[in-house]
């Protein structure tokens, strides 16, 4: 505790600007929670002050075969994901992705659909069954990565339209976010608009992962996409566009707690567990400093994950047992 201390900035000042609300990743509809697992995330997620919890949903799990033949056990999944949610006070997100092959006549589920409207009819049964629950619906993960979306910007622009259409009918109080995008890319934004996004979201969101892993968030733009920084150049193509009271979130942002050697590619360097305490820290307080349009920052992710890759298994707040880590006591310390 008194490295973590030394690590971790003390908590903001009263005249210090407001943060932005503070949430983080819930795998909550993977399978390898049980469903006291899930429920004990939500409560010490509740007790480091997280507001919001972003939820990802598998369109080719819950429509596998045909639209509207719903999976029963993976919807019951989704219902006790969110109901939890809810008890725990916490406004969620739901992230859709992954085309199921009836719907884009390919293998992966990269493809875009064919018919944009299935994906419509799925974001409206979503959005009319959880009304007034779910707070915010986010259209795809990543839709400028190839390892998430092989379509173009055009095609997400043609489907951001069908689900926002359904998603105003089934729950007009329901925000539609829009972007997802790996990193802060300011060309993707501008594509979605030259295709006709403009008036179709709520929210822009990025996920503004430093390129370089290990760098600190308060890194200086340098003129590409890869700092946190860089999201001012997102705020200008917005204004750019008239959409300066639309806000920005980071739905996804973070570093990852492992050791790095000389030959580690730079973009998965990892950080010492107090670092990435403190960098959590210094993320928010820099943001509400300097970026203040970004109104949510979701951290990636709750836990630590089991996959084999070092990298991708140590963003978590709480360590795979689900003990709290470093980064978890110090957004209690900050938030609470």
């Amino acid at each position: 505790m008194v490295l973590l201390a030394a690590a971790v900035p003390s908590a903001a000042a009263a005249d210090s600007p407001p943060l932005p609300e503070f949430g983080s990743q819930f795998h909550a509809t993977w399978t390898d929670y049980t469903s006291e697992q899930r429920e004990l995330v939500l409560e010490r997620l509740q007790r480091a002050g997280v507001e919001w919890v972003r939820i990802d949903v598998g369109w080719e799990t819950l429509e596998p075969r045909r639209s509207g033949a719903i999976q029963s056990w993976y919807r019951d999944l989704l219902d006790h994901a969110v109901d939890a949610s809810r008890r725990q006070g916490m406004s969620i997100v739901l992230t859709v992705l992954a085309t199921p092959r009836w719907a884009s006549g390919r293998r992966s589920a990269t493809a875009p659909p064919r018919d944009p409207d299935d994906f419509g009819a799925v974001m409206g049964w979503l959005a009319h069954r959880y009304e007034g629950e779910v707070d915010a619906y986010e259209v795809w993960n990543e839709p400028n990565s190839p390892a998430f979306f092989s379509g173009s910007p055009r095609d997400y622009a043609e489907m951001l339209r069908s689900a926002h259409d359904a998603i105003a009918e089934a729950d007009p109080d329901a925000m539609v976010v829009a972007g997802a995008t790996q990193y802060n890319d300011d060309a993707f934004l501008e594509a979605v608009y030259e295709a006709g996004g403009q008036g179709l979201f709520d929210v822009w969101s990025t996920h503004p992962y430093m390129g370089l892993a290990d760098a600190p968030p308060e890194t200086e733009d340098d003129g590409t996409m890869w700092t946190m920084d860089h999201v001012r150049v997102i705020r200008a193509v917005m204004d750019e566009h008239e959409d300066r009271d639309v806000p920005i979130w980071f739905t996804e942002f973070g570093w990852s707690s492992h050791s790095s050697s000389r030959h580690t590619p730079e973009w998965r360097r990892g950080v010492s567990t107090s670092r990435q305490a403190s960098y959590l820290v210094r993320a928010l307080r820099f943001v509400a400093a300097e970026h203040p349009s970004v109104e949510v920052m979701i951290w990636y992710t709750e836990r630590n994950k089991d996959t084999g890759d070092r990298h991708e298994d140590n963003y978590g707040l709480l360590t795979r047992d689900l003990r709290p880590k470093p980064v978890y006591l110090a957004a209690r310390r900050l938030l609470k």
